[in-house]
C-alpha cells in the first residue's frame, strides 16, 4: 500500500537525466552531502533535470574503481591525491597532507 501511494504521488512531477559534457558556462560544483567538488572541463557528468527548471549535477559518469576497494570502502581522488577510508577502520592517504588546527593521536596532541 505504501509503495503504491508513493507511486501516485511520484507521478505527479517528472524529472528527466541527461548526460552531458562540462564546460566553462556549465553547473558550478557537485555537492551531495556537503561535499563539494568542481567538476573538470570536458568530464561526462550526470545531470538530473528538476521540474522547476533547476538542474543537479549528481556525479561524474565513468572513471576506474581502485582495484582493491571493497563493498562499503569510501575513496575520494583527484589527479594527484587519494583519500581511501576502509572496512577495517583504517584511513589511507596518499598526496601531500597539510593540517590546520591541532592533531590529537591515541589522547596526546601533537604538535
Amino acid at each position: 500500500m505504501w509503495l503504491s501511494e508513493t507511486r501516485k504521488r511520484m507521478g505527479a512531477d517528472s524529472v528527466s537525466a541527461s548526460v552531458c559534457a562540462i564546460d566553462d558556462t556549465s553547473i558550478e560544483a557537485l555537492r551531495p552531502a556537503n561535499i563539494l567538488r568542481m567538476p573538470k572541463n570536458g568530464e561526462a557528468q550526470l545531470i538530473l533535470n528538476c521540474t522547476d527548471g533547476s538542474s543537479i549535477l549528481l556525479g561524474l559518469v565513468g572513471g576506474d574503481t581502485p582495484e582493491d576497494l571493497l563493498p562499503g570502502e569510501v575513496c575520494i581522488r583527484t589527479d594527484n591525491a587519494c583519500v581511501t577510508i576502509k572496512n577495517s577502520g583504517a584511513v589511507n592517504i596518499s598526496g601531500t597532507v597539510n593540517i590546520t588546527g591541532s592533531l590529537t593521536v591515541n589522547g596526546a596532541s601533537v604538535t
